[in-house]
């Protein structure tokens, strides 16, 4: 039995290791040239169950509307592509009451717990080196409702373990000194000591050469076309290079998964979304914040 995953990103990679440990058979295919190099890459590498809202919050539909006329906007709607959304569109919306929302963010939170565990063991089991620091989150706020809203969210999830403290301001710029300039912007902001912080993209890299001594096999450049079906079962994965056999099949594709999907007649809802982020030499900027710090103000 051999089970074929397509991308060989941070879930694809995941996926492998844990079969492994299973004893079953994988091969990775990864149309890249090597392993996270996509949405894997340019991320932030912040590992923090402590924030699991889903972005489709109350109000979320007056701030798409405001998106259209504004080009910096975190959460952006594009005009071209409405026609594209209107079914997934309904649905996101839909599920932006105020009673989904917050059981939606209760689940993320103990599925986000649950991901940070398996992170930490599989890590600390196959001694990756991705940078790892256990240090927390600091959220700062610059206005009382961002403050107000985040409070609420965390005395929520507090019922589920979160732990978590409340900082005036002089408490905020005592916990991390590089903050001392803003303190009289700030309302004020929330300690999270549980969550974590590392570089996704040495994790997958480690993760897979782990994985190709546990004897995975691993193909990039391979770019997956279409999924094989034989009396509604997938037998086979069409590549750039030919047809690869297949007991069971993982679509691990980003983006890329609806089109690969419905090639089997498998529909998903899964849509791009505008991502924003800057990678710098940290070396060119001195001393660095102890912990991870989120602004959400600006979502950063």
């Amino acid at each position: 039995m051999r089970t074929v995953i397509i991308g060989g990103g941070l879930l694809g990679l995941a996926s492998a290791q844990a079969l492994i440990e299973r004893g079953e058979e994988v091969l990775i295919l990864e149309a890249r040239e090597g392993v996270g190099l996509e949405t894997s890459f340019a991320n932030g590498g912040m590992l923090t169950p402590s924030l699991p809202e889903p972005w489709n919050g109350p109000g979320v539909f007056g701030h798409l509307l405001t998106s259209l006329f504004d080009p910096r906007a975190s959460l952006k709607l594009r005009p071209r592509v409405i026609p594209s959304m209107l079914g997934w569109g309904l649905r996101f919306l839909r599920n932006s009451s105020e009673s989904r929302f917050l059981a939606a963010t209760a689940d993320n939170y103990r599925l986000s717990v649950y991901s940070l565990e398996k992170t930490l063991e599989i890590s600390r089991r196959l001694a990756l080196d991705y940078d790892l620091a256990e240090r927390g989150t600091l959220c700062i706020f610059q206005d009382r409702r961002s403050l107000e809203e985040r409070r609420r969210i965390c005395r929520r999830l507090g019922e589920l373990g979160l732990r978590f403290a409340e900082f005036t301001p002089a408490q905020v710029a005592a916990a991390e000194p590089l903050l001392e300039p803003l303190r009289p912007e700030l309302a004020g902001g929330i300690w999270l000591p549980d969550d974590a912080r590392g570089d996704a993209y040495r994790f997958c890299r480690g993760l897979a050469a782990a994985i190709t001594a546990q004897g995975g096999e691993l193909a990039t450049g391979v770019r997956a076309t279409r999924l094989v079906t034989e009396r509604g079962r997938i037998v086979a994965v069409g590549t750039s290079e030919g047809e690869v056999d297949a007991t069971h099949v993982i679509v691990a594709a980003g983006v890329r998964s609806p089109r690969l999907l419905r090639t089997a007649g498998v529909k998903v809802a899964v849509q791009p979304a505008k991502g924003y982020s800057i990678t710098i030499d940290a070396g060119r900027l001195g001393a660095l914040p102890a912990a991870a710090i989120a602004d959400d103000a600006s979502h950063a």
